[in-house]
């Protein structure tokens, strides 16, 4: 009997110990990343941090900014990138509106995503406020002989309040993309993208970055900018 409780004492001794050791540690990491000894203090340090610290991009851009110059020699990118940025400003507005009109010269993805986050939210008012991009870069690009696809991703903070709740600051990641239709007979009409043709004699344009018409020589150029068209909005 006097062996079963020197072994559990020792139990409940070596119990203590571990717990009073890695409290002891734990204050330690807690002072070393969060300059304080409170669990709860270091928690809202955490969370404050994450509101204030912008989301990464891992950026392709250099690589695919080449392949673009290449196919789309007349191409803006910093147009193309505004389009992109506008493209998420309009969903926002739309959802905080609860006004799809606001959408409709986009394709048919964009106000899917924006009546999901409207129904989210049916009865409860919505906030975008002090939007700030941060910064938008080409992740995806890619092309066949029917249309080409240009992928940003975009990272940006909002203040965001739903209803009567507190609001709080987001850093967000979302991705847009936007099509070139070469053939919009082989794409399909399922996306308010359009087909490029000649101004003068009316033939399909069906090479990416053609700077003439095959068929009467009219310069195509000035097209490039018109045929980009924002396609799906993905949020991370």
């Amino acid at each position: 009997m006097k062996i079963l409780l020197i072994v559990l004492l020792s139990i409940v001794l070596l119990v203590i110990a571990i717990f009073f050791y890695i409290k002891i540690k734990l204050r330690g990491i807690l002072k070393e990343f969060f300059d304080t000894t409170s669990l709860r203090e270091a928690f809202e340090k955490a969370n404050q941090e994450t509101e204030e610290t912008p989301k990464s991009i891992s950026s392709m851009e250099p690589v695919y900014k080449e392949y673009l110059k290449k196919d789309f020699p007349d191409a803006n990118l910093q147009e193309l990138k505004s389009q992109a940025e506008n493209c998420i400003l309009d969903v926002f507005n739309a959802v905080e509106t609860k006004d799809l009109g606001i959408l409709k010269n986009y394709d048919g993805k964009i106000s899917s995503f924006a009546e999901a986050k409207i129904n989210d939210h049916k009865d409860e008012n919505v906030v975008y406020d002090n939007i700030k991009i941060h910064r938008t870069a080409i992740s995806k690009y890619c092309h066949d002989k029917v249309s080409a696809t240009l992928v940003f991703t975009t990272t940006l903070e909002y203040f965001y309040k739903v209803g009567e709740k507190t609001g709080k600051k987001i850093q967000d990641r979302i991705k847009t993309e936007l099509v070139y239709v070469l053939d919009k007979e082989e794409y399909g009409f399922t996306t308010k993208s359009v087909g490029v043709n000649c101004p003068n004699c009316g033939a399909p344009v069906k090479k990416l970055g053609e700077k003439k018409c095959t068929y009467c020589g009219t310069a195509l150029g000035i097209l490039t900018k018109n045929v980009w068209n924002v396609n799906n909005i993905i949020q991370d």
